[in-house]
């Protein structure tokens, strides 16, 4: 029925699915459909290993640089941690979040400071400007993420780090929605984690 469900309609990038595009995959932890690239995944795996393993890996032998959870709102994972069970208590004590589901994979080849200044421009321009944690704490995060791009910091890159986990801060603790109070989790994350910047 799964299988049925998925030929004869499209994939995500709008292709026809055929027979010949679908793999169907099944064990105790994971059901899953690949098809023309995309995988449907019914049941979550026992870990992002397992995940990123039925996904096949790394697009053209490239190393794994890192696994961003949960979305734009999530946390980042080290190629070291990829046996974390997919669990709310797992990534909640993993310092990390399920989110909206997404698990992103990323090589070697992402530049890092480029995304977080990705991720931290959706936050501004998703800003309602309802609050003032939100409205101004997203448009700081930005700035300071730019300095630090540039090379031209305001006290020297430690002073910039300060400057977005205070901003962190208060964002999380006084924003009204979860938009503000999550805003800068990926950016801390890769911060603290990855140690991009340091």
């Amino acid at each position: 029925k799964a299988l049925e469900h998925h030929v004869g309609g499209h994939d995500l990038r709008g292709r026809p699915i055929a027979w010949d595009d679908v793999v169907y995959f099944e064990n105790e932890n994971v059901r899953a459909i690949r098809t023309a690239g995309w995988k449907y995944i019914h049941r979550h795996p026992a870990g992002p290993f397992e995940l990123y393993d039925l996904a096949g890996g790394v697009v053209g032998g490239k190393e794994l640089q890192t696994i961003l959870m949960g979305g734009a709102a999530g946390g980042f994972l080290r190629p070291d941690e990829l046996d974390l069970p997919l669990t709310f208590e797992a990534v909640r004590e993993a310092k990390t979040t399920l989110g909206s589901g997404v698990v992103l994979v990323l090589d070697e080849t992402v530049d890092m400071p480029r995304l977080l200044m990705r991720l931290a421009a959706f936050f501004r321009n998703e800003s309602c400007g309802q609050c003032v944690p939100c409205r101004v704490g997203t448009v700081r995060q930005q700035e300071s993420l730019a300095r630090l791009l540039s090379g031209k910091t305001i006290g020297g890159v430690q002073q910039e780090l300060a400057v977005i986990a205070e901003v962190g801060r208060c964002m999380r603790d006084a924003s009204i929605c979860g938009l503000g109070q999550t805003a800068s989790s990926a950016v801390e994350s890769a911060i603290g984690r990855l140690r991009v910047f340091q």
